[in-house]
């Protein structure tokens, strides 16, 4: 994940006040994840990769932000195309925003298995 382009849209997820966790060692994480809280929901990502990331949007409070039983949306593909969706959600109070429950997908959780060490680093 050294893409600057990729370094670029980072930054932009603290710009946007995204607390970011640092999976593994923060030097060297195998996965980085980011949450931002807002209007009684969570928007998510998982990075995996420069080629596979995650997006997902949760009713706070349901469950596990990295590990969600349902989601209202998710989107799916490489980070700087799923941090671009990520960016283009409208608010969860806006009238177009999105709102149905449906069983997240598994590439929006991270198995407690690889949680651990984590860095958190808040906006």
């Amino acid at each position: 994940m050294d893409s600057r382009y990729i370094d670029e849209l980072l930054a932009e997820l603290v710009r946007r006040r995204f607390t970011l966790h640092y999976f593994g060692l923060r030097s060297r994480p195998h996965l980085i994840g980011a949450t931002l809280h807002r209007d009684g929901c969570v928007d998510v990502l998982i990075l995996r990769g420069p080629d596979l990331a995650a997006a997902c949007r949760v009713v706070a409070g349901r469950s596990e932000l990295f590990a969600p039983s349902e989601v209202v949306w998710h989107y799916l593909g490489s980070a700087a195309l799923t941090m671009r969706a990520l960016f283009a959600m409208v608010p969860p109070s806006h009238p177009a925003a999105p709102w149905f429950r449906y069983p997240a997908p598994e590439s929006c959780r991270i198995p407690p298995s690889i949680r651990r060490p984590v860095s958190i680093r808040p906006f």
